[in-house]
């Protein structure tokens, strides 16, 4: 055999190896029930707002955002309108980062993937976003204060 060949083969046996275990993670992990962080942690918060939009349960959603300051007119209706549009949202997956808490104020990063069909060949049909949430606590309880949209673009 040349070894041109035995490189090619080496190569393909490689290749197929990384498929089948690409293959057997995403199915071993696909069921895994999402692990709650506690709803008294920031983290937690932005967590369980990030599940409660996947799930299009906007009100529960909405109970994760801090009150809207005086003279702010955004209501519930209004800002659930915000959503009307992403019926057909891409597959994404958030991951959260540091937290930092000082005091009464909290900011939680989170790297969110947005997998979209790639426009060509040399498309990265992934785009990935870094998005601070900030919060405040109120009566014991985090409140997200800034953004009051789940990030999908």
């Amino acid at each position: 055999m040349k070894s041109s060949s035995r490189a090619l083969a080496i190569f393909g046996g490689v290749l197929g190896l990384l498929i089948v275990v690409t293959l057997v993670l995403v199915l071993v992990t696909a069921n895994q029930p999402v692990r709650l962080l506690p709803e008294s942690s920031p983290e937690g918060v932005v967590q369980r707002y990030f599940l409660a939009i996947d799930e299009a349960d906007y009100a529960t959603a909405w109970s994760y955002l801090a009150p809207r300051p005086p003279g702010d007119r955004l209501t519930f209706e209004d800002w659930q309108r915000g959503f009307a549009f992403t019926t057909d949202r891409p597959a994404y997956k958030a991951t959260l980062g540091e937290t930092k808490i000082t005091g009464e104020q909290a900011t939680v990063e989170v790297v969110i993937d947005v997998f979209r069909r790639p426009g060509g060949l040399f498309d990265n049909p992934v785009n990935t976003n870094h998005v601070s949430f900030f919060l405040r606590r109120e009566s014991g309880s985090w409140k997200i204060i800034d953004p009051i949209y789940a990030v999908f673009y």
